[in-house]
């Protein structure tokens, strides 16, 4: 610098520097005045742009597009605003430029009273607003940070970090702001590329920026999300200002929480697996074996030719694939299931006792799903088995109602000996039907008659219609 600009700013009588004439105000000189906060934030950076950029709240005037700041002086110009320096304390000021040639300017800065006429009400109101916002920012559990992407950079750089954001990331600020990537170094390894990756893409783009990612801070790890809008200034900069909060014991709860629902359900497949078990024993005992018990009865009364065994073999092959596919294989119409069992039975059964009457009128009754039309054929062919077998009967009426509105009832009675309730409850065929009616909110009952038994399923539809 030459003496000439030495002497005027030893001169001044307040803090000043000499700028040279560029977009950014590369800094020459500085005089003595230049207090200590100014100086501190000043030996940081190389031109008065960035000094701006790290320690300015609000200038109400700044060179914009590819203006110098001597083309902006013309030859003298003013702005003031908040300037915060390291300690956090925030003043009012006022920075004046005036260019002292082509080539250079001469900034002086001024702390500005707040209680002047010049700064009247609005600025009072403004110093305490920022004290305000300053004091929030230090004290709330989440970090805050601005970055500042200047227009020949491709990576922002980072002007402002609260004290929280140095404890959650675990970074020195000198160091966080020298570079930006020194910054990210706090970033897990598997997670360093795109951590950097998404952060260029918001500096490319111009865009508001979100990521999580794992930090080591201290030898442990630990997990945070970062959040930040982006707005453009008048001098063609863009600035990030954003939040970042520590979530690790989000993850840890969300983990744990996956844990659980493993666990839950593993327990929940074993339980479906032991039901599907006990589904399975229960079609077995209730079709197939009922199958095989009224043609052990048909043989015990030496009536059944070769044809008529083929048969009901043939019928116990059926109903072994009908177990096999269930859901598959019955359909929704219950009238029209229950005339396929008719027909099966009376194949096998025809010109054997007891005789079996049919009285079945279920022809507009509503449409169920196939297991619930599955479960009410089981628990009548478990009843029709029954009576053969045990009933001593010669007549079994199979019957069936639909009253048009609540509920369907369908019973098979029989004339035979009587029902014998201890007896008869200890069987594995009384529980399976009970279990089974039950399944569909139905109701089982036994009612003696004189003579013989009635048994009475009551299937209620407004729970089982589809």
């Amino acid at each position: 610098m030459s003496h000439q600009f030495k002497d005027i700013l030893s001169q001044c009588p307040t803090a000043a520097l000499v700028i040279k004439n560029d977009q950014a105000g590369s800094i020459l000189g500085t005089n003595e005045l230049l207090g200590d906060h100014h100086s501190s934030l000043l030996s940081r950076t190389n031109t008065l742009k960035e000094a701006i950029e790290i320690g300015c709240l609000e200038l109400t005037q700044m060179p914009v597009d590819n203006e110098t700041w001597a083309d902006h002086c013309d030859p003298v110009y003013s702005s003031t605003g908040f300037l915060r320096n390291d300690e956090g304390l925030i003043e009012p000021i006022k920075m004046m430029a005036t260019r002292l040639d082509s080539q250079h300017c001469l900034v002086t800065l001024y702390a500005k009273s707040v209680t002047s006429e010049e700064t009247g009400n609005k600025a009072t109101s403004n110093l305490e607003l920022a004290s305000v916002a300053y004091d929030v920012t230090e004290n709330i559990p989440v970090g805050t940070y601005t970055m500042v992407l200047m227009p020949d950079e491709e990576l922002a750089r980072f002007s402002f970090m609260s004290t929280r954001f140095l404890e959650i990331t675990g970074l020195d600020r000198e160091t966080a702001r020298s570079d930006p990537l020194k910054a990210f170094a706090c970033i897990h390894p598997d997670d360093f590329d795109a951590w950097v990756a998404i952060n260029a893409q918001a500096f490319e783009n111009k865009a508001p920026f979100y990521g999580e990612a794992r930090v080591v801070r201290g030898g442990q790890t630990y997990w945070i999300v970062a959040e930040s809008n982006v707005r453009r200034r008048s001098d063609g900069s863009y600035v990030w200002e954003g939040a970042i909060m520590d979530v690790t014991r989000q993850k840890e709860a969300e983990t744990a929480l996956r844990e659980a629902h493993a666990q839950l359900l593993e327990q929940a497949t074993q339980t479906a697996r032991l039901e599907e078990r006990q589904m399975l024993l229960e079609d077995l005992h209730d079709g197939f074996a009922s199958q095989l018990a009224i043609a052990q009865h048909q043989l015990k009364q030496g009536k059944l030719s070769i044809d008529a065994i083929s048969e009901i073999l043939k019928n116990c092959h059926d109903d072994l694939h009908l177990i096999v596919h269930s859901i598959q294989t019955v359909e929704d119409n219950l009238s029209s299931a229950l005339a396929d069992w008719r027909h099966r039975l009376m194949n096998n059964h025809h010109g054997h006792d007891p005789k079996i009457a049919w009285d079945l009128h279920l022809e507009h009754c509503p449409h169920f799903e196939p297991w619930v039309v599955l479960q009410i054929l089981r628990v009548m062919q478990e009843a029709v088995a029954n009576a053969i077998k045990h009933a001593n009967a010669s007549q079994i009426t199979v019957g069936g109602r639909y009253d048009g509105n609540n509920k369907i009832q369908l019973w098979v009675k029989d004339n035979g000996i009587g029902f014998d309730a201890e007896k008869q409850h200890a069987g594995q065929g009384l529980n399976n039907m009970t279990r089974r009616a039950q399944a569909v909110h139905g109701s089982l009952s036994w009612n003696a008659l004189n003579p013989g038994t009635e048994v009475t399923f009551t299937l209620p539809i407004h729970f089982t219609a589809r």
